[in-house]
């Protein structure tokens, strides 16, 4: 199991806006004889805007969660309900609608993984225009 984005997640979260320099990590592109490829490094390049063509932003499992916000204020409010752990299970995070209280309808995403599940919440959230 790895804390970070994987290469095609980061691609993802940069496709929907997220803003990279909420980013802690980075893949340093280089090209080898066969292909272009990708390794990891764990500090945070400073105006990584600008180094688009040579780094690729990449986010740890604790800098995704600090994308989801406490509360969604809208017409119909959200509030993050749950970060859950079921042991041997896997992750819940959730949302709830405190506009329709009664019916509780939710967000939610459920994965093995914490990473997993911050950023599939992450891109429902963008995909749902709330975030």
């Amino acid at each position: 199991m790895i804390g970070y984005t994987t290469i095609e997640q980061s691609k993802k979260l940069v496709e929907l806006g997220i803003d990279v320099d909420t980013c802690d990590m980075h893949y340093n592109k280089f090209i080898d004889e066969d292909d272009s490829e990708y390794e990891i490094h764990c500090n945070k390049l400073p105006k990584l805007r600008a180094l688009y063509t040579d780094y690729l932003p990449c986010w740890s499992t604790e800098a995704l969660l600090k994308l989801l916000p406490r509360e969604i204020n809208r017409t119909d409010n959200y509030i993050l309900d749950n970060i859950l752990v079921y042991p041997n299970k896997g992750y819940c995070i959730s949302y709830r609608n405190l506009s329709n209280y009664e019916n509780k309808e939710q967000i939610m995403y459920v994965s093995d993984t914490l990473l997993e599940c911050a950023f599939e919440m992450i891109v429902k959230l963008k995909e749902k225009g709330i975030l």
